[in-house]
């Protein structure tokens, strides 16, 4: 087990003097979520910083920062810079989860289909979708990988700590993906049946195009290999006798030698469906980040910088990213099971939480309109049930209208810093707050209102003291002091009462 350690000191209590008001996500919290808003200068990064700094370096925790800006650097941290093309490192889309009733390449293909009608696809109708789901499952097979062949799954380490950087060696990637796309669109394409010399000749046309093509020398090799035993086979073929027996014959063609069965893709449209997956399906092949190796994770602060993304104007292949990445993650707490029922030396991280996920600007992953409540979007689903897994997630946004009734529900802490006077409404609204007054306190450099529960109240930041300016309305502190000291307030059912008003002049 792990011992005791100090919580995250956040400022000191309004209505008591001496007394400090933290945070610690393995004590005295129903969840360890945490979720901060606060208007653009207001000190909502600082403060995420700081946690993030808390968390990794203090208390041990895995915390992976998904960084949208490039503005998250901390000490110690493992940075990994993400880019389209030019990176070393990426997610593999096909990685699946090892489990019998929730895992296997035929739901992960389901899975694919549903992120990329979402982030590329929004108007793909059913005949798309299916098509779509075919080729994932027939790629997974085109590595040897059947859903009916449990023997077949690669097995993946369960957590981020491996030194084995690579995520399984008979994984498909998206090169994978276009190489299955390639050779079924141009077998369509051939009017009437395809001979097995033609067949065998197209490919070797296509290996020979990839081997020029190759972006490095692993993938050099492979088409090598492929081009080697397909030159072979031609060789073995009389073109005279293969026109005579009528062209396309299962057992020697390149779709049967990998149980694919080519039949599926004859139905109406679909080579114009084919069509318009194929721009998609080349793009990502041509991405080294959904082909490269996984990086290796350090085991405290790892940073992943997507901000070639956004800054390139390519904000969906971003936000595919996050929903890969946070699935991934929440898998693997998932399958290590619940946090509470491990063996003690498998939370030496924590009592109740091992794991962060943290999120700056997460408006950019939000759900939205029809989502923002839907209990099976990612992030809802993590703030809903990662909890009982050891995974904590940590959001950051300017307004608290960014969140959806699923996540404000579902995080126990709230920190809201300067709030802008038009949202006050909103945020007493959606938030139950009793004072109407209480958020207006926010527009002091140095004052947060924490929430946890049902129960708010406002508190003196002591990390913003060394960045604390003097404001023109700081002239009128003694006045509003002397004015407010025989006032109090007393909120959230008559359960906690809180003397903001009295004492925030005295301590400021």
């Amino acid at each position: 087990m792990s011992k005791l350690f100090n919580p995250y000191e956040l400022g000191c209590d309004f209505s008591t003097k001496n007394r400090v008001d933290g945070w610690d996500p393995d004590m005295n919290c129903p969840n360890p979520h945490l979720l901060i808003t606060g208007q653009s200068g207001g000190g909502k990064t600082t403060l995420l910083k700081d946690i993030i700094n808390y968390l990794g370096n203090k208390r041990n925790k895995i915390v992976f920062v998904l960084d949208i800006h490039n503005g998250m650097d901390v000490e110690n941290e493992n940075y990994i810079k993400y880019s389209a093309r030019n990176t070393n490192v990426g997610i593999n889309p096909f990685e699946f989860d090892f489990d019998t009733d929730d895992g296997g390449p035929e739901i992960r293909a389901g899975v694919l289909v549903s992120l990329f009608k979402k982030h590329f696809m929004p108007n793909a109708g059913p005949i798309q979708q299916n098509i779509l789901k075919e080729l994932f499952i027939d790629t997974y097979k085109y590595k040897g990988i059947y859903d009916r062949d449990e023997k077949t799954w690669p097995r993946h380490e369960i957590d981020d700590e491996s030194d084995d950087m690579s995520s399984g060696t008979s994984l498909p990637t998206m090169n994978d993906l276009e190489d299955v796309y390639t050779m079924i669109f141009n077998k369509l394409n051939v009017k009437g049946e395809m001979s097995k010399a033609a067949h065998i000749s197209s490919e070797f046309s296509y290996y020979t195009t990839k081997i020029k093509e190759a972006p490095n020398e692993r993938t050099k090799k492979k088409y090598e290999e492929l081009l080697k035993k397909r030159t072979k086979d031609l060789e073995t073929v009389s073109i005279t006798e293969d026109i005579e027996n009528s062209g396309y014959q299962e057992e020697f063609t390149w779709f049967g030698s990998f149980g694919i069965d080519y039949n599926k893709y004859k139905g109406r449209n679909v080579i114009a469906t084919l069509n318009t997956i194929g721009v998609y399906i080349r793009t990502f092949s041509n991405m080294n980040i959904f082909n490269a190796k996984k990086p290796k994770f350090n085991k405290n602060i790892n940073r992943l910088d997507l901000s070639g993304f956004t800054n390139a104007g390519k904000p969906e292949f971003a936000l595919f990213f996050f929903d890969l990445f946070l699935q991934r993650v929440f898998g693997k707490c998932k399958i290590k099971g619940e946090y509470n029922k491990r063996p003690p030396e498998q939370r030496k991280r924590g009592e109740k939480t091992d794991v962060f996920i943290v999120i700056d600007e997460s408006r950019v992953v939000l759900p939205v309109g029809r989502e923002k409540d839907d209990p099976y979007h990612m992030t809802n689903k993590i703030s809903a049930e990662s909890r009982k897994y050891g995974l904590g997630l940590i959001l950051a946004s300017q307004r608290i209208l960014h969140y959806g009734d699923e996540i404000l529900s579902n995080f126990y802490t709230k920190i809201l810093l300067k709030t802008d006077s038009s949202d006050i409404p909103i945020a007493n609204k959606k938030l139950r707050i009793v004072d109407k007054n209480l958020l207006t306190l926010t527009k002091y450099n140095d004052v947060a209102v924490i929430g946890r529960g049902s129960i708010y109240k406002a508190i003196h930041v002591d990390l913003f003291q060394q960045f604390k300016k003097k404001d023109p309305s700081d002239l009128n502190k003694e006045k509003i002091w002397s004015e407010k000291q025989t006032k109090g307030i007393m909120y959230d059912k008559g359960s906690f009462y809180c003397r903001t008003h009295i004492y925030i002049c005295k301590y400021l």
